[in-house]
C-alpha cells in the first residue's frame, strides 16, 4: 500500500471516529435532558397530589390568590377604604391620582400602592411630540419582534399598534397635569405602605426597589441608596414569606436568577432560583390542579435545571419542597 493510499485511509478513519464521538455526545445530551425533565415531573407530581381550593363563603372566595407570575402586589390585601369609587382602566391618570391622594394620605395601603403605580407611569411617560411617541412605539414593536425571532413569533396587528400610540399620547397629556417632581417620588408610597406592615407592599418594595436606577452606572452613582434599599428589600421579602404571603416566592426566584430588574438584591444562585421556582409551582398546583399541568411552569424548571448537575437538582428540589411545606402549604385553603 503506497503512502498516498495510507494517508487517505487514515483521514477516513479519523473522520469516522469524529462522527461516532458526535453521535455519542448527542445521545448523552438527549438522555440527560430526558432525565432532568423526568426528575422535575416526579417532584411536581409527588408534591401536588392534594387539591387545596380557596375557602368559599356565601358562594364566593373570601381571598383570591393570584398566580405569582401574574400577580402584582399593587393590589393590596391591607387596609382598604370601603364604599369608594376606585379608579378603573378608563379613568384618566390625573383624575385617578387626585382621587387616590387623600386616601393614601389617610393610611389606606391599597390607595398608596395604586397611587405609586400611577405616579410611576407618569415618571416614565414619553413627553415627546405625537410623532416621537409614534416612532417610539413602532421601534419597540420591531425590537420585540427581533428579540423573539428564534422563539415564539411576536405578532402585533396594526390596530394594536395604533391603539398603543393613542394610549401613550393620552398618558402624556394626562400626566402633563401632574407635577413631575411629584411623580419622581412614586416609590415613597410603596415604602410607606410596607412600613405599615402590609405584606403585599413588602413584596412590592423588593420588586421595584431598583427601578429608579436603570443601568449599571446609576447603581454605582447611587451606591448608598441602593445598598440601603437592598437591605430593606431582602428583609421585607423574607418577612412577607414568613407571614405566608406566597407571592414572595417568585420574587425570590427572579432575584436569585438576576431577572426582572431584581438582580441587585442577591448574588446569583441558580440552585436557589430553581428551589423557589419549584416552591411556587407546588403552591399554585396545590390549590389549582390544572396548574400542575401548566407547561410554562415545567419549562421554567427545566431551564433552571440546565445550569445544575444531577446532585444540585436533587438538593434544590429538597430545598424547594421544604420551602413550600414550611410557608405555603395550605395557603389559599
Amino acid at each position: 500500500m503506497d503512502r498516498k493510499t495510507k494517508s487517505l485511509l487514515w483521514k477516513v478513519l479519523i473522520l469516522a471516529a469524529v462522527i461516532v464521538v458526535i453521535l455519542i455526545c448527542f445521545w448523552s445530551f438527549q438522555n440527560a435532558k430526558k432525565q432532568t425533565v423526568a426528575i422535575v415531573g416526579q417532584s411536581v407530581s409527588a408534591s401536588s397530589s392534594t387539591s387545596i381550593a380557596p375557602r368559599m363563603e356565601n358562594g364566593a372566595a373570601t381571598r383570591q390568590i393570584a398566580s405569582p407570575q401574574q400577580s402584582s402586589s399593587r393590589q393590596s390585601t391591607g387596609n382598604r377604604s370601603k364604599h369608594i369609587d376606585w379608579p378603573t382602566r378608563g379613568t384618566p391618570v390625573d383624575t385617578a391620582i387626585e382621587s387616590l391622594q387623600p386616601l393614601a394620605d389617610s393610611g389606606d395601603t391599597e390607595a398608596m400602592l395604586m397611587l405609586s403605580s400611577y405616579l410611576e407611569g407618569c415618571r416614565m411617560a414619553n413627553r415627546g411630540t405625537d410623532d416621537v411617541i409614534r416612532q417610539h412605539v413602532i421601534d419597540n414593536t420591531l425590537q420585540r419582534e427581533q428579540a423573539q425571532l428564534n422563539g415564539r413569533p411576536y405578532t402585533n396587528e396594526l390596530e394594536s399598534i395604533t391603539g398603543e400610540i393613542a394610549v401613550r399620547i393620552a398618558q402624556r397629556d394626562q400626566c402633563a397635569k401632574i407635577d413631575f417632581d411629584r411623580a419622581t417620588h412614586w416609590f415613597d408610597w410603596i415604602a410607606r405602605a410596607a412600613q405599615s406592615g402590609d405584606t403585599n407592599a413588602m413584596v412590592d418594595y423588593a420588586s421595584h426597589a431598583f427601578e429608579d436606577f436603570y443601568d449599571h452606572d446609576q447603581l454605582l452613582n447611587n451606591f448608598d441608596e441602593v445598598t440601603r434599599r437592598r437591605a430593606i428589600a431582602a428583609t421585607y421579602l423574607q418577612q412577607a414569606l414568613e407571614q405566608h404571603n406566597c407571592n414572595a416566592l417568585i420574587r425570590f426566584e427572579w432575584a436569585y436568577a438576576g431577572e426582572r430588574g431584581m438582580g441587585a438584591l442577591f448574588a446569583p444562585d441558580p440552585s436557589a432560583a430553581y428551589a423557589y421556582e419549584l416552591a411556587g409551582h407546588l403552591w399554585q398546583s396545590a390549590y389549582s390542579p390544572a396548574y400542575a399541568k401548566n407547561a410554562e411552569g415545567v419549562d421554567v424548571l427545566a431551564d433552571r435545571a440546565k445550569m445544575l448537575n444531577a446532585d444540585q437538582i436533587l438538593a434544590a428540589q429538597t430545598r424547594g419542597t421544604a420551602i413550600f411545606e414550611r410557608y405555603c402549604r395550605g395557603v389559599g385553603e
